[in-house]
């Protein structure tokens, strides 16, 4: 039977087995979440699956404040926040890999401008789980929004695997903007930590890793249609999809390494007066956002890079594979 179980975790994905980790410590776990769906003890967002007062309170067996702390002192302050991003992913599955070319652009390009947080409300799934570059130091990475019921707060919460599946939880608390959001961020990481010189440059890491967010809320990304999880979620516990892997930035990601390998054309011009066009060539990425729709209501962030400029009718046609 170890044999057995042994040889069943190996063939799951990553994320599998983190699900499968928060079910052995937490047996009755999604049980109680769905208890909690259908019962809540205060109303939430449909945008969040589980309340992290929820999830808490699972955590610790329905403890008194104090008693509660002990527990999580003993078992890991992180179970809270692993049990609420384990819930939402399991009802869905979706395993996001992004074309490396694409992710390495979007990871090097700083977060400029005044993006709302509410482009976050478009993630395409309660929470999505993002597979990262080899050379990263994690593997991958869950992420889904967070209502605070006590303070009607938002937060865009992390949960990240090392190389050895080992979570790390992380917070960013949602302020009308990005920019004020990773303010707030840095605000009270001083507060925590105030004999750290430079508390930003120690948070920076995350910075990469929201972009990556970002482009699966934009209206532009180059993806396949996701399914909208409010239409086709099923009740119960134990009624769950097949994992799901969306292929992210083929499109693009080619058309970047199209970009790169072209040869440069030194004929911008000639004695004759003739004029080359210039061979397509990338600028810096950047976001948009725009307000669309009647009353201009509804927000929409667009990934403006990297722009191609020149030769853009001759981007590269990409063939995805049908599995049947």
């Amino acid at each position: 039977m170890a044999k057995s179980n042994r040889k069943r975790l190996e063939e799951m994905q990553p994320p599998e087995r983190f699900v499968d980790h928060v079910q052995k410590a937490f047996p009755r776990a999604w049980e109680q979440v769905e208890r909690f769906r259908a019962y809540p003890p205060k109303p939430w967002p449909h945008w969040c699956y589980i309340p992290i007062a929820a999830t808490y309170a699972i955590a610790t067996n329905g403890a008194n404040v104090n008693e509660a702390k002990e527990i999580l002192a003993t078992i890991g302050v992180q179970w809270p926040a692993m049990i609420a991003a384990a819930a939402a992913w399991r009802k869905t599955k979706g395993v996001y890999r992004f074309d490396k070319d694409l992710a390495r652009e979007l990871m090097e390009q700083p977060i400029s401008g005044e993006i709302p947080v509410e482009v976050f409300l478009h993630l395409p799934e309660w929470c999505v789980y993002i597979e990262l570059p080899d050379e990263d130091k994690y593997i991958g990475l869950f992420a889904h929004l967070e209502y605070d019921i006590k303070t009607q707060g938002q937060e865009l919460r992390f949960v990240f695997l090392d190389k050895n599946e080992a979570p790390t939880t992380m917070v960013l608390m949602l302020e009308k903007t990005i920019e004020k959001s990773w303010q707030a961020l840095l605000r009270s990481a001083k507060e925590q930590y105030p004999d750290l010189p430079d508390i930003g440059g120690e948070l920076d890491w995350l910075i990469p890793y929201i972009q990556l967010i970002l482009y699966l809320c934009s209206a532009n990304a180059d993806m396949p249609p996701i399914p909208n999880p409010f239409n086709r979620i099923k009740t119960g516990h134990n009624i769950l999809p097949m994992l799901r892997t969306w292929d992210v930035g083929t499109r693009i990601g080619a058309a970047i390494r199209a970009s790169r390998e072209a040869p440069s054309d030194p004929a911008q011009g000639s004695l004759s007066g003739a004029r080359h066009a210039p061979r397509a060539h990338l600028r810096r990425a950047h976001w948009h956002h725009y307000w669309v729709g009647s009353g201009r209501t509804k927000l929409e962030l667009r990934w403006i890079a990297p722009t191609f400029v020149g030769d853009t009718e001759n981007l590269p046609t990409t063939i995805r594979p049908v599995k049947k």
